[in-house]
């Protein structure tokens, strides 16, 4: 769930705070021993969106996610706390809105998983580039997203000096059968190219899901 929390004229800008709260469970199948890999996740976040002429925008965030074991009495087994701030812009192409965004982000982590806990800390600069295209009811939204993601602990050789360069190409189609409710369909391309051996993957992500937008 998305909450827009209003816009504000700032007198040659405005801004708009965002606040989102989204709860994911993942079951696994196919083999009884993939059971240890379910996870409950809930992720928290609160954004500050300014908006230029020009169509220039500056977002900063404060998001927070936390993974549950529901196997083992729903403990926390990892906590990710990322600030970040972007730059983008937006575009007039025909009746389409495309739009680019640089994005730099940290990554603070605490895992249980792992031998030493915040292991997984990284830095992560992103570039992403979008498209918004209307066609009657449906709507038709590319996406292509690069970013370099370079890992902060030094106590360890299991990530030591390890950069990741990550790809995600993606597809979402919206159908509105009114101004409140959707139906949306989306396919995901993400491939990891790393200079440790063996962290390299490519993963095919197809889902599809409903949306309801209200106002109050």
């Amino acid at each position: 769930n998305n909450f827009l929390l209003g816009a504000f004229d700032l007198g040659g800008a405005s801004f708009s705070p965002l606040a989102s709260i989204n709860f994911t469970r993942i079951n696994h199948f196919g083999h009884d021993d993939l059971d240890i890999l379910d996870s409950d996740s809930l992720s928290i976040s609160f954004a500050g969106i300014f908006q230029f002429s020009g169509g220039w925008s500056l977002r900063g965030s404060l998001a927070s996610s936390f993974q549950f074991d529901p196997n083992s009495g729903m403990d926390q087994t990892y906590r990710e706390t990322s600030p970040t701030i972007a730059l983008g812009k937006g575009l007039q192409v025909g009746n389409a809105q495309a739009f680019i965004e640089w994005s730099v982000a940290y990554h603070y982590t605490n895992s249980k998983a792992q031998i030493i806990e915040d292991m997984m800390d990284r830095f992560e600069t992103a570039l992403l580039f979008g498209l918004n295209m209307p066609l009657g009811k449906l709507e038709f939204s590319p996406f292509l997203r690069f970013a370099l993601s370079r890992y902060s602990n030094e106590d360890t050789s299991f990530n030591k000096d390890q950069t990741d360069f990550l790809v995600n190409l993606g597809l979402q189609l919206k159908y509105s059968f009114s101004e409140w409710l959707s139906l949306k369909g989306h396919l995901n391309l993400a491939t990891r190219n790393s200079n440790i051996s063996g962290k390299d993957f490519t993963r095919i992500d197809p889902g599809f899901g409903a949306a309801i937008d209200a106002k109050f």
